[in-house]
């Protein structure tokens, strides 16, 4: 199957992997029910159903496919080059430096407002990010540290693993085989925002996609889209925790708009500095890495 399977191009790859995405979902939510007995309202089923379908989207079909199409799955989806200190580090500071900007774009993009001739479609996304935020709220109630860990560990450390093994590892690479680099990492972007459903965060969450996906491209490596990524989640999550205790009082997400838009727009210009600054030492090459992709 496997020498016959390393053949298949691009395009049937992405038919495989929608497929398999969707048995893989339907298989999971049926999985998440019998496991939660029922009960889909409580907390705990929540956050069950949220790591169970996180599995069976993000996680299954990326490993099973790669087994398929790779003798060398692990090289395949770019985990087999360790990370240095220095240029995790660096990834750090960039994806703190960008929060403020993030937040700012994040406004101008909620302040779309939509022609009347397309009222209901606006008030029927209006009603989805409702639930989401509703949804994110719930699942941030964090009474104690244990909270806090369980918490990191579902919005920050499956999601960092699990959706850059798919957006990143999987449908870039894909695309980046079929449309070259650039458009392959705005196109893996674009669906990466799409498919969380908040047309309201649509454009900063594409951002956010398209650094991870600059990323890999420089790096020739998934750690560093993963460690980005979980920079990002892992740091609200903390400033959620915080707030709650009472430790501070600065609303993390909100940070560089309204009346702090100064910051974002500062921001701006720091991330912007700092991806070059990254791109420069990822141009030159780690020695011992592990297929650069150029």
């Amino acid at each position: 199957m496997k020498a016959h399977e390393s053949d298949s191009g691009p395009v049937f790859r992405l038919f495989q992997l929608a497929g398999l995405t969707l048995v893989s979902l339907l298989l999971f939510s049926l999985l998440t029910v019998l496991v939660a007995g029922g009960d889909l309202e409580s907390i705990r089923s929540l956050k069950l159903a949220q790591l169970l379908q996180s599995i069976g989207i993000f996680f299954v079909p990326p490993l099973v496919l790669a087994s398929v199409w790779s003798h060398r799955p692990a090289a395949w989806l770019k985990l087999t080059q360790v990370p240095s200190a220095k240029k995790g580090l660096l990834v750090l500071l960039t994806m703190w430096s960008a929060i403020p900007a993030i937040n700012l774009i994040g406004e101008w993009n909620d302040s779309i407002v939509l022609p009347g001739s397309l009222a209901t479609l606006e008030a029927a996304m209006r009603a989805m990010e409702q639930r989401a935020e509703e949804m994110t709220e719930r699942l941030m109630v964090m009474e104690d540290w244990v909270a806090l860990l369980s918490t990191l560990g579902l919005v920050a450390v499956i999601p960092a693993l699990g959706e850059e093994l798919f957006f990143r590892a999987t449908v870039q690479q894909l695309l980046h085989s079929k449309v070259g680099k650039h458009l392959a990492v705005w196109l893996a972007a674009v669906i990466f925002s799409f498919i969380h459903f908040q047309f309201y965060g649509f454009v900063p969450r594409m951002l956010l996609g398209a650094i991870m996906g600059y990323l890999m491209v420089w790096s020739g490596s998934l750690w560093y889209p993963v460690i980005a990524h979980f920079v990002n989640n892992a740091t609200v999550v903390s400033f959620y925790f915080m707030h709650q205790q009472g430790w501070v009082d600065l609303d993390l997400e909100r940070f560089g708009s309204d009346t702090t838009a100064l910051a974002g727009y500062i921001s701006i210009v720091v991330c912007t500095v700092m991806m070059l600054v990254v791109k420069k030492q990822f141009d030159t090459p780690t020695p011992g890495g592990e297929g650069e992709v150029r």
